[in-house]
């Protein structure tokens, strides 16, 4: 069996890293694959965009500016690399890397499937980023509604979303859950890293450390998640913050400074995805800042599988994917809204209880097993 993967994301990207080369490991694992071509749109003129995968044919895409004409062409060179590669079955990581697939079934009747598949364009106006009933979001609407009806199998990351397809009349057959997992032997905890990170950060041993990895802005919270850090802040003497961001350093600070944040309790970094895991080592409590919108239940953020994967105790939104229905009743972290219960809950937290959490829900076993369901449904 061919298959095609297509990629919304660039191979610099972390979620690439983080979501897409995983899946791809798990494809070469299955004995009835017998080629795996990749498409990946990649924005990035400065680095290499090539990727040295063994056992994988990679075929980027440049979207050589952010406008939405620029997407269209984006598209059409999707599409026509599809009809050369002539794939069994194609998987899109996304509702937009789905759209050069949609028309590929529709004309050679080639099954797709979905990945991540999340109402996207809700999200975009729900943030601000889009104006409703706009061309973006009429548009991007009309091609999520061809993809529910016409792909082989949707992948959608929370049971919330999944359910909610259902009820909607979606085949519930066709729906699988698919979280956003987490290799969890990279993100073991390791207490000689621990050590080694707050010796390079000059934070000390019994300093009680905050973590929160990802951008700000958009989807995410700004001047509120600094208002959650200054909570710790202010409730613990030796309290330090790092914050692994690509954002850039001088607006990170600003929305420290508009809550007074001490910027010497503040460390600021970008680094590469594989370097995360050893952050995280060095952590004690991880923070997630995803803004709280009417769809935002249907998320799932890996910074949580990371989290929970490296023995961390989360704090993140109410409402935030299916984690947010689970996290205080595991044990395992807090709400933003319950901060009166953090003593309690933070008291009753183990480091074995995260991994173990992370091990039922966020882990690659069950990439395997969608991939085997599928496949063998063909």
């Amino acid at each position: 069996m061919d298959i095609l993967f297509i990629s919304y994301w660039g191979v610099n990207e972390g979620l690439f890293q983080a979501t897409v080369v995983p899946h791809l490991k798990v494809l070469l694992e299955i004995n009835i694959v017998n080629k795996i071509d990749l498409i990946s749109v990649e924005r990035d003129t400065q680095n290499d965009t090539s990727i040295n995968f063994e056992g994988v044919n990679h075929y980027p895409i440049c979207e050589e500016n952010p406008g939405l004409f620029s997407k269209f062409g984006t598209m059409r060179k999707i599409y026509k690399k599809i009809t050369e590669l002539s794939p069994d079955i194609i998987f899109a990581r996304s509702s937009l890397a789905a759209i050069p697939a949609y028309y590929y079934m529709r004309k050679f009747n080639v099954p797709f499937v979905v990945e991540s598949f999340e109402p996207h364009s809700d999200y975009m106006i729900e943030t601000g980023e889009w104006k409703k009933g706009g061309f973006k979001q009429r548009l991007l609407s009309w091609y999520e509604r061809k993809e529910i009806k016409y792909s082989k199998f949707l992948l959608p990351v929370s049971d919330n979303y999944r359910q909610d397809l259902i009820s909607k009349g979606c085949d519930p057959n066709k729906v699988l859950t698919l979280p956003c997992t987490v290799d969890l032997n990279m993100f073991k905890p390791d207490q000689t890293i621990n050590q080694q990170i707050r010796n390079e950060l000059s934070i000390s041993n019994d300093a009680i450390v905050g973590i929160y990895v990802g951008k700000f802005g958009g989807l995410y919270e700004e001047e509120e998640a600094f208002r959650c850090f200054k909570y710790f802040l202010d409730k613990y003497d030796n309290f330090h913050l790092i914050v692994l961001s690509p954002d850039r350093i001088e607006m990170i600070l600003s929305y420290a400074d508009k809550v007074n944040f001490n910027r010497d309790c503040l460390t600021i970094k970008c680094v590469d995805h594989k370097e995360i895991p050893k952050y995280l080592s060095a952590a004690d409590i991880a923070f997630t800042t995803y803004k709280r919108t009417a769809t935002s239940r249907f998320l799932s953020p890996i910074k949580v599988g990371e989290y929970l994967a490296s023995g961390l105790f989360v704090v993140m939104v109410d409402g935030v994917g299916d984690d947010a229905d689970r996290v205080e009743a595991s044990n395992v972290g807090i709400l933003m809204s319950n901060l009166n219960n953090f003593d309690e809950l933070y008291g009753n937290f183990t480091e074995e209880n995260a991994i173990l959490y992370a091990s039922q829900f966020r882990s690659r076993s069950l990439v395997y097993e969608t991939y085997m369901a599928i496949l063998s449904n063909l």
